[in-house]
């Protein structure tokens, strides 16, 4: 049996994609520790996993979530800046502390998403062989695709490739992500991520990240809200860019006539009086369960990221995709090429398009939903949790 160390950030859609590979790794008997930056929730000291003690230094100013991200997001300037600090700035000054970490609890292997720099680095000061576990598709993104990550991660590179050969590390890159040597999951499959993707020596898709069972993340839910009688359109940016009110109110009015339930996930918005302007037929909450929600719904309404697109093709739920920034622009190109859903920017578009995109996804005979099916089928077939486990020890 192996002693594995998970790391990853503290946001949702870094951590839920990893829980399922914890629980995996658990039920098979190996040792599992999680260093989370800066530091863990409940949901991860539930999983049964060790939680390694971490005292970063005093993190720079450092917007995570509400109005003030939603807006830097949309400023491509300070989006810039954002992300030179996350995969940048922050790392230099936590490279020791995770290494100490990691010293202490002497792993066998190194799981880190591998946007994390410091965990990749530590671990090659220590001589620790590394397994990158991605939670997006960066490791097979096409080369040359425009949009303002690239062109971030672009002027970002020599400061990069100074900071990894500083160290010694060898610096191999897909946009934002560090390629291990030997393995680099990521969880697709080819009937999706093969339209375009690119297949980088050592990436392997491995199929979804599903938990089993209780992910620990899931909030209370009010069933007796929903109409079953309704078909269900399920409706969120996820949990650091929730903030976007006239985009909710846009989707609000262009259900109006579509006889259909909305369930919207808002987060502060939820409790404030914005969610009284909503019309009747909208179920506003801070945050659902959404494994459970996506099996009754009919349509997810999304920003794009990859723990909600890879969840949505698990549920065979077809995709109206609102990408906002970061690799969201990149899962559009994937969304676009493979049928699997529709594209269109609601900070853009009128209630009207949005409407008619919409009546065109809850359509039984959507070309949508014909994309999706053998998706769908590609997904279920594969325990892509399971297989990341069995890659991650299977060099220790």
């Amino acid at each position: 049996m192996a002693r594995v160390l998970l790391m990853s950030t503290m946001e949702r859609g870094h951590t839920n994609p990893v829980v399922p590979v914890a629980q995996r790794l658990l039920r098979a008997g190996h040792t599992v520790g999680w260093l989370c930056i800066p530091q863990p929730g409940p949901q991860v000291r539930a999983l049964g996993v060790e939680v390694l003690p971490f005292d970063p230094p005093p993190p720079p100013d450092h917007i995570t979530g509400g109005p003030e991200l939603a807006d830097l997001v949309r400023n491509e300037p300070r989006l810039h800046d954002w992300i030179k600090t996350l995969l940048l700035d922050a790392v230099p000054d936590q490279i020791e502390p995770v290494r100490r970490a990691m010293a202490a609890w002497r792993p066998d292997v190194v799981a880190p998403d591998p946007m994390l720099y410091q965990g990749v680095i530590a671990a090659h000061l220590l001589g620790l062989p590394v397994a990158c576990i991605s939670s997006s598709l960066n490791p097979i993104t096409p080369d040359g695709i425009d949009c303002p990550l690239s062109r971030t991660i672009a002027s970002l590179t020599p400061q990069r490739q100074a900071l990894f050969a500083r160290y010694g590390v060898p610096a191999r890159f897909a946009l934002c992500d560090w390629l291990a040597p030997r393995v680099n999951v990521v969880f697709s499959t080819p009937a999706y991520a093969g339209t375009i993707g690119l297949l980088r020596p050592g990436v392997q898709l491995v199929g979804p990240s599903i938990p089993a069972g209780a992910r620990g993340d899931e909030p209370k839910m009010d069933w007796t809200k929903l109409d079953p009688s309704r078909p269900l359109v399920y409706a969120s940016f996820g949990s650091q860019i929730y903030h976007q009110p006239e985009i909710f109110m846009k989707i609000a009015r262009a259900t109006a006539h579509l006889g259909v339930q909305v369930l919207l996930v808002a987060g502060d918005l939820a409790r404030s009086s914005w969610a009284h302007s909503l019309p009747s037929h909208v179920v506003v909450v801070p945050y659902a369960p959404q494994l459970q929600v996506l099996a009754r719904a009919r349509v997810f309404i999304t920003h794009g990221g990859a723990n909600s697109v890879m969840e949505s093709l698990h549920a065979g739920v077809p995709l109206l995709q609102s990408p906002v920034c970061n690799d969201q622009w990149l899962q559009a190109r994937f969304v676009q090429a493979s049928g699997v859903g529709r594209v269109l920017d609601l900070s853009q578009a009128s209630v009207e398009q949005a409407a008619s995109v919409l009546g065109e996804l809850l359509t039984e005979s959507s070309s949508c939903r014909t994309a999706l099916a053998p998706v769908t089928a590609s997904y279920r077939a594969m325990d892509g949790a399971n297989r990341a486990a069995e890659l991650v020890v299977s060099g220790v």
